[in-house]
């Protein structure tokens, strides 16, 4: 053993757990070409391939990750020219076609692991082995250190573990995992390698747990379900599937909308099963889904466009400068003038085109339809007027038409009805037209965007209570936080945003699961709960429980993106080893060069029978005499 480059990487994992920063990753060399990345705590860190290590491993932190450069943590670049606007990602249809294959291909080449007081690695192949023919289109990824190297590094930290309490400057401290990322030139196709030190409570060594990744390329769908894993002695096998329902053009998990169904259920020891079957009606079924607000395929985005307005004009209030998006060429006015002949011949509620909209029916006997917005009934002076001022060219237009206002309701005839929950101030002067007490308000300065921004809020608050409560998705009490009134402009914007993103996000559970409207309910009642202590994240995504029986249509119109199947045996009296299959059908480890046939879709579009890749782990858990 060099004792040299031990002290080096003891002297740099003392470093790294010195000077971290939770949730940050420091990066040091410590030997040859590589760099290690410290990581205390992974809750902010959103970096792709980093989800997707996690997601096969299942790795805890502190974790110590070994990569050739920094390659690692950057963004994946995605090829451009792919599809994946919602019509076709990952559909597919039903295939008869059938594949032979050999059935002993499910195994994994060479010995398993064999570790005594220090992982002895000389099981791998070396580098001058058989290499896999690599070949990868488009840019390289190259950051998986040689076999050779992972194997020296292994060794160095499994000594490290070994003396962890001389190493560690506290008793309490925990010995970190480290991964090393393989560039998968070897025989078997190593593509990972992690190493767990074991200890009891007072961090005594006790041994060592060793998991290896092995990727295989893409193989049809019908050639996966021929497998015969060798699940022997286990005490419990789980499944898991990932289906992608919904994605926005474009998709990158950083930033989209999406819906994604994860189910887990347990198969019994010793049952037979095929690779990558549907999942059970027992299934545990938890929908992870995420909304861009403002999608313009949603049924709401009318609604959404008011909400830009009156964010517009809100943020005018403070920089005094507003955008105005109105294109219309006929003065607004003239559009205030025919409202005001309307109502003055005794119609209250008419219909106005402006933001396209128009009046509710009247028949309240239809069954509730999510497929539907309508247009509350209840609309007064000030709800018309917003509809039609939210298309202002100018603050000079805006100023004309409020003072045509004040001038018609100081004549008297114009006696518009009002809401008495109105507390605009212009809904304040027509209840003062009322009794002739109508003042000369202020019409210079902000004062007339304050006015319209005060109708603009109330429209909108009673648009989104309507909504919540015509769709039984909610009552009152659990409104009563986005009602409050003696808030600022800008905190009731915030709040109103959070309605518009709850709904938008129900409106896609529907369209794309088509859930029972109890669970559609549920989910609303749980992102308004939520919504209370919490600001609107871009990068956040909501999770609900959801009845596997309501999406059984789900797994005839799509194939699963990912499929797992995870066997454990104990080994002694608190350990595990673990056998497990893991489907993807994208390369779930990038950095590993591949032959891929070109003629073979790896995707799971409809028409053709899906291909996935396969990556196969396998603990081997030494413990000490």
């Amino acid at each position: 053993m060099e004792d040299s480059l031990l002290k080096e990487l003891a002297v740099s994992l003392s470093k790294l757990q010195a000077s971290h920063e939770n949730g940050s990753k420091i990066n040091q060399d410590v030997f040859n070409s590589s760099v290690l990345s410290y990581i205390r705590a992974d809750g902010s860190i959103e970096i792709e391939r980093y989800k997707k290590l996690k997601d096969v491993f299942n790795f805890k932190s502190p974790l110590i990750i070994a990569c050739k450069n920094n390659g690692f943590w950057q963004a994946v670049e995605r090829a451009k020219g792919i599809d994946h606007s919602p019509d076709r990602v990952h559909t597919r249809k039903k295939s008869s076609r059938h594949s032979s294959t050999d059935q002993n291909s499910t195994g994994i080449c060479g010995s398993p692991l064999k570790l005594d007081i220090i992982a002895d690695l000389s099981v791998f192949e070396d580098n001058e082995g058989i290499m896999v023919n690599a070949s990868s289109k488009g840019k390289s990824v190259d950051f998986g250190l040689p076999l050779a190297t992972v194997r020296k590094l292994m060794f160095l930290f499994s000594s490290l573990a070994s003396n962890s309490k001389n190493v560690l400057e506290s008793e309490k401290a925990e010995f970190p995992t480290i991964l090393a990322l393989c560039d998968g030139q070897n025989i078997r196709g190593v593509s990972a390698i992690a190493l767990k030190p074991i200890v009891d409570d007072q961090n005594n060594f006790l041994g060592l747990k060793i998991t290896d990744s092995v990727s295989k390329p893409p193989t049809e769908k019908a050639v996966h379900a021929k497998m015969l894993p060798n699940f022997s002695n286990t005490v419990e096998i789980t499944c898991q599937a990932k289906y992608d329902i919904h994605v926005m053009a474009d998709f990158s998990l950083e930033n989209a909308s999406f819906i994604q169904l994860e189910l887990n259920w347990k198969i019994i020891p010793g049952q037979s099963f095929l690779m990558l079957h549907e999942p059970p009606l027992q299934a545990k079924t938890v929908a992870r889904i995420r909304n861009c607000l403002g999608n313009p395929e949603s049924l709401l985005s009318a609604m959404y466009q008011e909400l830009e307005v009156l964010r517009t004009v809100i943020e005018g209030l403070e920089t005094t400068e507003v955008n105005w998006i109105g294109t219309h060429e006929q003065p607004l006015v003239e559009d205030v003038k025919k409202l005001v002949e309307q109502l003055k011949l005794g119609s209250d509620i008419v219909e106005i085109r402006h933001g396209e909209t128009t009046c509710a029916t009247d028949d309240d006997s239809e069954a509730i339809n999510l497929d539907m917005v309508e247009e509350r009934k209840d609309l007064d002076f000030t709800d018309l007027l917003w509809k039609i001022l939210q298309g202002c060219t100018s603050y000079m237009e805006l100023i004309e038409t409020l003072k045509y206002i004040v001038g018609e309701l100081r004549k008297g005839d114009l006696q518009p009805f009002i809401h008495s929950y109105n507390n605009t101030t212009v809904g304040q002067m027509v209840k003062d037209s009322y009794r002739g007490q109508l003042r000369d308000p202020v019409l210079t300065g902000l004062s007339p965007l304050q006015y319209l921004a005060e109708m603009g809020v109330q429209k909108l608050t009673r648009d989104y209570v309507h909504m919540f409560l015509s769709k039984n998705l909610a009552n009152m009490g659990m409104l009563d936080f986005y009602l409050k009134g003696n808030l600022e402009l800008e905190e009731k914007l915030n709040r109103l945003r959070r309605l518009q993103d709850t709904l938008e996000t129900v409106m896609m559970l529907n369209k794309y699961l088509t859930l029972p409207h109890e669970s559609l309910a549920k989910c609303c009642r749980e992102m308004l709960k939520f919504y209370e202590t919490n600001q609107m994240s871009s990068s956040h995504s909501f999770t609900f429980s959801v009845p596997t029986a309501s999406i059984r249509n789900v797994f005839e119109k799509f194939a699963p993106t990912e499929w797992s199947v995870c066997s454990q045996k104990k080994v002694g009296s608190f350990c595990a080893e673990r056998l497990a299959y893991h489907f993807t059908a994208e390369q779930a480890f990038d950095w590993v060069k591949m032959e891929v046939d070109a003629g073979r879709s790896t995707s799971t579009g409809d028409e053709e029978e899906p291909s996935y890749f396969l990556t196969i782990l396998r603990d081997s858990v030494s413990i000490l005499a």
